[in-house]
C-alpha cells in the first residue's frame, strides 16, 4: 500500500504529460524553457522517489505503513471492547 507521500510525488508529472499530449495531439510548441523546466520536475521527482527509496532502505520494513505487530498480537486494553 502506497501512502500520500507516494502519490503526490507523482501529481508533478501531471502537466508534463498534458505539455507532452498537446505538442503530440494537437501540435503545440513546446519552448526551450518550458523543456527545461520539465526537466527540472522529472529530476526532482526521481530525487524524491531516490531518498524516499533511502530512508525506507535504512529503516528496514518498520518504516512501512501497517508493518509491525497484527492487531492480533497487540495487547489489548483493560476495560475495552472490542465489539
Amino acid at each position: 500500500m502506497r501512502g500520500v507521500g507516494y502519490v503526490t510525488v507523482y501529481t508533478y508529472a501531471v502537466p508534463i504529460a498534458g505539455g507532452i499530449v498537446a505538442w503530440i495531439l494537437l501540435g503545440e510548441a513546446l519552448t526551450l524553457p518550458q523543456i527545461g523546466a520539465g526537466a527540472v520536475v522529472i529530476a526532482g521527482m526521481l530525487a524524491a522517489r531516490w531518498g524516499a527509496s533511502r530512508v525506507i532502505g535504512r529503516a528496514g520494513a518498520a518504516a512501512l505503513p501497517g508493518a509491525g505487530a497484527a492487531a492480533s498480537d497487540r495487547p489489548r486494553e483493560q476495560g475495552v471492547s472490542s465489539v
